[in-house]
């Protein structure tokens, strides 16, 4: 696979970097206002998806992609 080029109108791309894993709620103290807690979402047991720049414009491509971006099911085993 080859780098992103980019031109003046527009750019190249090769490929399609996805990150997905299985989703955690976490509920944490905001740093910058004492006493207010914030919602974070953390990733466990990342996984880097690699979708080819052909592949990418596919609608079945893309609808596989979102499903495992939402549900973390790629990084389950």
């Amino acid at each position: 696979m080859r780098e992103t080029l980019h031109r003046r109108r527009g750019a190249r791309v090769d490929y399609y970097r996805t990150v997905t894993g299985v989703p955690r709620v976490e509920t944490v103290e905001d740093p910058r206002r004492e006493g207010q807690l914030i919602r974070t979402v953390r990733l466990e047991g990342v996984q880097e998806l690699v979708t080819c720049g052909d592949c990418w414009s596919v609608p079945g491509v893309q609808r596989e992609l979102a499903d495992l971006r939402h549900s973390g099911a790629g990084a389950r085993g």
